[in-house]
């Protein structure tokens, strides 16, 4: 009897110790996509995914870094090899809940920048090529946040091209590109006009 009451009470013991071990709220969880693909992800207590790693062949390829505000808005993505060496990084920077800015590299070079403008309804995006500035677009949206123009400009400022949008009278959406010289001279005016599978091409002016 005594042996029995000796057993339970080790039963019992071991029973509230491993309950007593901390459980995690968000485990890592694992994407296999066959033929040894898969990736791991891992979450922080708020069931934020902050970091995943990509396997191919069993191999280890890539890690991803996700870093975020309080507010939970990620404000940084970054890619590396399996030595630590940075691939890729994302910064965004946010203000009341919006996007404002946000910044990206390659291998450590800066590749491309956008600057969003809520209250003018503003956008601008800057291309890099090896980290220096290659061409940058200006786009513009009406109150209902439909892109009424887009200026494409060279890395010196000179105007490349633009494209008009808008709605012919039988409700078509149309957009107009216009195409310009280094010397901001007008090469070229082209309307196309949306219709069943497909769209309707007319060249308004070619110089």
């Amino acid at each position: 009897m005594n042996r029995l009451l000796g057993i339970i009470l080790v039963v019992c013991m071991l029973f509230t110790a491993c309950s007593s071990q901390p459980q995690e709220k968000y485990p890592p969880q694992k994407m296999d996509f066959g033929g040894g693909n898969y990736s791991w992800h891992y979450f922080d207590d708020k069931g934020q995914r902050i970091k995943y790693e990509s396997y191919e062949k069993d191999v280890l390829k890539e890690i991803h870094y996700i870093e975020f505000d309080e507010e939970g808005h990620k404000i940084k993505d970054t890619t590396t090899d399996p030595d630590g060496n940075e691939l890729s990084r994302t910064e965004t920077t946010w203000e009341n809940g919006k996007t404002t800015y946000e910044v990206r590299y390659k291998n450590g070079l800066m590749s491309l920048e956008d600057f969003y403008d809520k209250n003018e309804n503003n956008y601008l995006s800057k291309s890099y090529d090896k980290g220096v500035l290659y061409s940058w677009t200006e786009s513009f949206y009406d109150e209902n946040n439909r892109a009424t123009i887009s200026v494409g400009y060279r890395a010196d400022g000179t105007i490349s091209w633009m494209n008009e949008y808008g709605e012919d009278e039988n409700g078509n959406f149309v957009t107009q590109t216009s195409e310009f010289n280094e010397n901001e001279e007008l090469l070229k005016v082209v309307r196309k006009t949306s219709i069943p599978n497909g769209f309707r091409e007319e060249i308004l002016f070619e110089k």
